[in-house]
């Protein structure tokens, strides 16, 4: 009779109370973590593409939906001038009484205090080619900053719920085609995903800040909004920044210490020498990129603009005040 009873006891214990038993700490996806777990522990829970999230010691079912699957370790940004490529692309700078003169972005943040109040700049051969057509094909020739684009090319090639790539960027192009252009360039075997490419003075991008905040910020504030929108989008345990200006940077850590303090954050700053090195390793000659002087203007003494840029300090690091432009008949911007 005994035997009789304890046979459904048994089924109800190891169909009922045992798996109880065996459940481990409920996961936060927006985090991608336990709850009540520090973000350096070691045994941080990942999702699997099965969304299955495990550590060393354990496995936890959790229901397939697209923000379990969207969840990741490891959100990687990177700026793209400066950064991952060089281009000889230059915005045109044009003063009230008409003289022009040329900034490259390695150049632009050392020189503005060179420049009179009241200037107009032209981005259409820097930044917006894609708009005008791209007809000197800036991105496609340009040299690449190879020890930060091989970075980026082993994190895209962990699986996306382990890393997700952002390019972050003072461009205006529309973002899916810098995307498909960048998977292309870089020769990516993952593509870049057009929601995490951010050209931050591209028209829907302003349209986004402005409803959000009320206002345009300078190319830091955008980029420090930017990386918030990406954050919440992918939902990463760490992050890690790579961008070429300080100001960027520390506008970045600013906002991450400020809102986003449970995660560790890890910024880089890529030194202007590696650009240097790279134009180098690919022959091609920095001080004809980064002069001031307009190409089409090659052959004529520089006007007191560009005389005035050419006394900066960062002119004379590259070697600039004694350079003579040369003139070309290669297709190039002014």
């Amino acid at each position: 009779m005994v035997v009789f009873w304890l046979i459904p006891a048994a089924m109800y214990y190891f169909s009922v109370v045992r798996p109880r038993e065996r459940q481990v700490k409920v996961v936060d996806l927006k985090r991608n973590r336990s709850v009540g777990q520090r973000m350096s522990d070691p045994a941080r829970p990942r999702l699997s593409k099965e969304g299955v999230t495990t550590t060393d010691s354990l496995v936890t079912s959790t229901p397939r939906t697209s923000d379990a699957l969207r969840a990741t370790d490891t959100l990687a940004v990177f700026d793209l001038d400066g950064t991952l490529i060089v281009s000889k692309g230059r915005e045109v700078v044009t003063t009230a009484d008409g003289l022009r003169a040329c900034l490259h972005p390695l150049m632009e943040h050392s020189c503005q205090s060179a420049l009179p109040a009241g200037c107009a700049s032209d981005f259409a051969c820097c930044g917006e080619e894609d708009q005008h057509g791209d007809p000197y094909q800036l991105l496609h020739n340009a040299t690449l900053i190879r020890p930060i684009a091989d970075r980026l090319r082993a994190l895209l090639d962990r699986p996306a719920n382990e890393c997700e790539v952002a390019i972050l960027t003072a461009r205006g192009h529309d973002p899916t085609w810098l995307a498909s252009t960048l998977t292309r360039k870089l020769q990516l075997r993952r593509p870049l995903r057009p929601d995490l490419v951010h050209p931050v003075y591209s028209p829907a991008f302003e349209a986004a800040m402005t409803a959000t905040t009320g206002r345009l910020g300078r190319t830091a504030e955008r980029k420090a909004f930017a990386i918030g929108r990406m954050i919440e989008l992918v939902r990463p345990s760490d992050v890690h920044f790579w961008d070429d200006l300080p100001s960027n940077v520390d506008a970045v850590t600013t906002i991450m210490q400020a809102e986003h303090a449970d995660l560790d954050y890890h910024p880089h700053l890529v030194p202007l020498e590696c650009s240097l090195k790279a134009c180098e390793e690919a022959g091609v000659d920095v001080r004809e990129i980064c002069h001031f002087q307009c190409r089409d203007e090659a052959g004529a003494p520089p006007n007191s603009l560009v005389q005035s840029l050419l006394a900066t300090p960062i002119a004379a690091q590259i070697g600039l005040p004694h350079y003579q432009r040369p003139t070309t008949k290669a297709k190039l911007p002014p």
